[in-house]
């Protein structure tokens, strides 16, 4: 990511994680640009809920 070191109080990532090829990575570069005690939320899709099975189809 072309952003500084602790760039970032929060970072959102909403639907998007599970069409990372190499989350790991992802991850890591989000740590890099995240401020000491920032927040991470993840927001994605699991067909494993019933209205997320809704959406889907």
């Amino acid at each position: 990511m072309p952003f500084h070191n602790y760039a970032f109080d929060v970072i959102v990532c909403a639907n998007a994680f599970h069409y990372f090829e190499q989350p790991q990575i992802a991850l890591a570069q989000i740590k890099r640009v995240l401020k000491p005690n920032g927040k991470l939320i993840i927001l994605d899709w699991s067909k494993d809920f019933f209205i997320c099975r809704i959406c889907y189809y």
